[in-house]
Formats: structure tokens, sequence, C-alpha cells
């Protein structure tokens, strides 16, 4: 299941062992998911990789939501982000993790925090209080 933005650009892609899905349509498949992988976009070009235990996403929604040992793997950064869980945030082009958030790369170890917003190849990491301030 692949979700694209107004631009027609990739958001993300999703794949799982198991599911749960409704099809309404072209662009318009949802549901559940169990065993999950895929991949983060940014400006249509992968950013980022990740696993979960469980999921759920919708196509027509842009909403993709994972649970349960949550971790993302920034290819450009070569960071780790492991959460409880972590959603996709349509419009803003970020994620945010919840519960037990560590980041983790060679020069660095941040966490736990309970919450952190980050863009998808985590190239930009903070408490949603930091992103708060760099939007005024």
């Amino acid at each position: 299941m692949v979700a694209r933005d107004e631009d027609r650009r990739r958001a993300w892609s999703v794949q799982a062992r198991g599911a749960k899905l409704n099809f309404g349509g072209e662009g318009k498949m949802s549901g559940d998911l169990e065993g999950v992988s895929g991949v983060l976009f940014k400006d249509d070009a992968e950013a980022a990789t990740f696993t979960a235990e469980f999921g759920s996403a919708s196509q027509e929604r842009r909403r993709l939501i994972l649970r349960g040992r949550v971790k993302l793997i920034s290819l450009k950064q070569k960071a780790v982000l492991t959460a409880d869980e972590l959603e996709w945030l349509d419009g803003e082009a970020r994620v945010e993790a919840r519960g037990n958030v560590l980041v983790r790369s060679d020069n660095y170890e941040v966490g736990p925090f309970p919450k952190v917003l980050a863009t998808p190849d985590l190239t930009d990491i903070g408490t949603p209080d930091m992103f708060m301030e760099k939007r005024r």
C-alpha cells in the first residue's frame, strides 16, 4: 500500500505479513496490519525504513500509525529511532514518536522521551515545544 500527497509524491509505503484491509477503490485502501515494514519518503525519495509489530493505514487520508517495537532507520543519517508508537503527520511531512522514544547513531544516543517529532530522514529531531519554536 502506498500513500501519496496532493502533488502525487510518495509519502509512505507499507507491507505486512498479515492484514485486514478494506478496499474502497483506487487509492482508497485502509486497514489493520501485523508484522509491518515499509518506507517513509521525503520529496518522493526514500528517507527511512521502518518496522513494527502492528499498524493501521489509510491511503485516502494518508494516515499511518505504527505500534509495538517501532523502529525507524534513517537512510541518510544512519540513525535509529525506537518507540512504542509512531504516527505519520500528513501535511507536516514529519513523524510523531510516542512512548520510550530513543534515538541512536554512531555519534550520539538521546532519550528516553515521552514524545518526539522528527523529519522522516531524522535530520531534525526534537520535542514538540522545540518544533513549535521553529514555526514562529
